[in-house]
């Protein structure tokens, strides 16, 4: 069953519609389609086919992009009242014309799951009108749409749901899955904003991958004894909801996703994250998020006590050269596997807001040089440029004192 549930992933993230391209308007009058990768003041980088075309801001008349079209969907959308049916369906039609057709069938499926009888969402979903209800197709039959709604048991006609950044695969209730997607979105979207900060990050155009199974016996259980992980051979999150809070473990392994996809994933494939980064910055995340299911947000720096309780309280914890020096298999043995995730939260943490700010330029500077190749601690310490003990103590510093 397990090679079974990763094949159907990898069908969906094959099968799935192309992304509609965007559109850039030249002053000159000239269109370009492709896909917008970075918006800067000096320029806009296109992908025209497989190659990437650099347009000087002075030139461009106008942008229509994904991006820009999907913040503005996010953000009506975290001001619809729980329940609003109706609203949903309007937010999903102007999706359609806002080439967003993936975010129009979730957020009409959204709607359906908020009141079931709702004509419009029925209509915009291609559903047909039956004297025994709506019937929605699947495969070559017509079912009636509320034997879809529960979770399965089994991987029998999953949720298959494609938004622009994501290609979303699960057994769970639609209630589940609607929320989930429209919640990676955020993900990508508050990723994005911290890190632009400092990193020039390319937009995704690949569908990121994500598997979320309500049993163990439907879990590919590919690394033993994690319920949650994210597979870089394949590029997928997947995730055991039966054995971890999914909704933390997504915004923990979909971290690391998009680490990997904007770093060593990309076309020169030259970032590399290190492990105390990669652990560190996917706990921010994932503590950063708050609000319920569907319509979270991300407050960015909200404190994980537990983590620093853990640093602050430890017999023996590790000293910043020890740390610097994590890599990713260090956190998947048995030796102090909790204090390693601490420790790595609480440096991001005290880098991004610690001391006033004091060290958050140097954190970006050591991410580029990170996202360039060039991650190691030695790296660390010459672009950081300052003594190790000073850092060392303004770090235990705010162990002791955490601020946002």
């Amino acid at each position: 069953m397990t090679t079974i549930a990763v094949f159907a992933l990898a069908l969906l993230l094959l099968g799935g519609d192309a992304r509609p391209l965007d559109r850039i308007e030249l002053k000159s009058g000239e269109k370009i389609e492709g896909y917008v990768l970075l918006e800067t003041k000096e320029e806009v980088v296109v992908l025209v086919k497989s190659k990437e075309r650099r347009i000087p801001a002075a030139q461009v008349a106008s942008v229509r992009s994904a991006a820009r079209s999907l913040d503005e969907v996010l953000e009506r959308r975290g001001k619809l009242a729980r329940g609003d049916a109706a609203g949903e369906v309007e937010l999903a039609r102007d999706c359609q014309g806002l080439g967003l057709p993936g975010e129009a069938e979730v957020l009409a499926l959204a709607a359906l799951d908020d009141d079931p009888a709702n004509a419009d969402a029925h209509a915009l979903l291609g559903h047909v009108k039956r004297q025994a209800g709506w019937m929605a197709k699947r495969g070559n039959e017509l079912v009636p749409f509320e034997k879809l709604t529960p979770a399965r048991a089994d991987l029998r006609d999953p949720w298959k749901l494609g938004t622009t950044h994501y290609a979303l695969f699960t057994n769970l209730s639609l209630h589940d899955a609607t929320c989930m997607v429209l919640d990676l979105e955020r993900l990508y979207q508050a990723f994005f904003e911290l890190l632009e900060e400092g990193v020039e990050l390319r937009e995704v155009v690949e569908p990121l991958g994500v598997g979320v199974y309500g049993d163990s016996r439907t879990f590919p259980e590919g690394l033993p004894g994690r319920p949650a992980y994210f597979d870089a051979r394949t590029r997928q999150v997947l995730v055991n909801a039966a054995a971890i809070d999914p909704r933390y473990a997504l915004s923990h392994e979909a971290t690391h996703q998009l680490l990997f996809a904007t770093a060593s994933g990309t076309r020169a494939g030259l970032g590399v994250i290190p492990g105390w980064i990669d652990e560190g910055l996917a706990e921010y995340m994932a503590w950063s998020r708050t609000g319920d299911a569907g319509r979270v947000h991300y407050d960015l720096g909200v404190i994980a006590d537990f983590h620093f309780k853990m640093h602050r309280e430890a017999p023996k914890p590790y000293d910043l050269s020890r740390v610097l020096q994590f890599e990713s298999g260090d956190f998947h043995g048995s030796s102090k596997q909790d204090l390693k995730y601490a420790e790595s939260y609480t440096l991001v943490h005290f880098f991004l807001h610690g001391a006033g700010g004091k060290y958050r330029t140097k954190f970006f500077a050591f991410l580029r040089s990170a996202y360039a190749g060039s991650s190691s601690s030695t790296d660390f310490k010459k672009v950081v440029g300052v003594p190790e003990k000073e850092l060392e103590e303004a770090w235990r510093a705010h162990v002791l004192k955490p601020t946002r």
